[in-house]
């Protein structure tokens, strides 16, 4: 028999895991779907119906769009994949003691990389020209392939710069774990506000919820205030 202590330990640990699930997975889904019935017959006003549907099936970009989109998709989890399960599996099932810690600290270096570099006394501008270039060299192959779909001009930029700077003032300057966490926050933010708001005005409520942080929370989600 399995002891009420043990049910509520399970039903605790359980809980971070389903309200993962409902927040970033089932409500942005549910709000994609509403959103993809929804018709505009006039300013601000929309009706329920499939014509979006019938649209995406009748277009034959919008299919090789999505071809493309679930090819490197399905690329990018297989390599995924191919590359973490064996070490995970090597960590987990194949490794004891100090060898464990050691290689599962390995996989978590790239979050404590801002932490590490103070600890050993590294050159923090050597460290940022090398994480720039570095950054630059991994960031052409996604722009030549959004420069694909979207064209090339300009200003192609500075929507994606804008929103990387909101998510990183929002989860804290210097965290990579609240900028990830920022980011995924508005993200789901500007989603649902489509239920409500014109898409030219999504943008509106990331720079929104970015006054709000500088205003009530200036060191953001995780990260740490400082003493003047």
């Amino acid at each position: 028999m399995v002891s009420d202590g043990s049910k509520l330990g399970f039903y605790l640990l359980l809980a971070p895991i389903l309200l993962w699930l409902a927040v970033l997975i089932i409500l942005p889904h549910i709000g994609l779907f509403v959103v993809s019935i929804s018709e505009r017959v006039g300013p601000r006003e929309y009706e329920y119906g499939i014509g979006n549907y019938v649209t995406f099936f009748e277009e034959p970009l919008y299919w090789r769009t999505f071809a493309r989109t679930a090819i490197m998709s399905i690329a990018a989890t297989a390599l995924t994949l191919i590359l973490g399960f064996p070490i995970a599996y090597y960590i987990a099932k194949l490794t004891r003691g100090r060898t464990k810690t050691t290689l599962f600290l390995m996989c978590m270096i790239p979050f404590w990389v801002s932490e590490l570099v103070r600890t050993f006394g590294l050159n923090p501008r050597t460290i940022q020209a090398a994480a720039f270039a570095i950054g630059s060299v991994i960031v052409v192959p996604a722009a030549i392939i959004t420069s694909a779909t979207t064209g090339l001009s300009p200003a192609i930029g500075h929507h994606v710069m804008l929103i990387s700077l909101a998510a990183t003032i929002v989860g804290g300057i210097g965290s990579i774990p609240g900028t990830m966490l920022a980011g995924v926050m508005l993200g789901l933010a500007e989603s649902l506000a489509l239920l409500i708001v014109d898409t030219q005005w999504t943008e509106a409520v990331t720079f929104a919820i970015l006054f709000a942080f500088i205003i009530i929370r200036p060191s953001g989600l995780l990260g740490r205030a400082t003493a003047h």
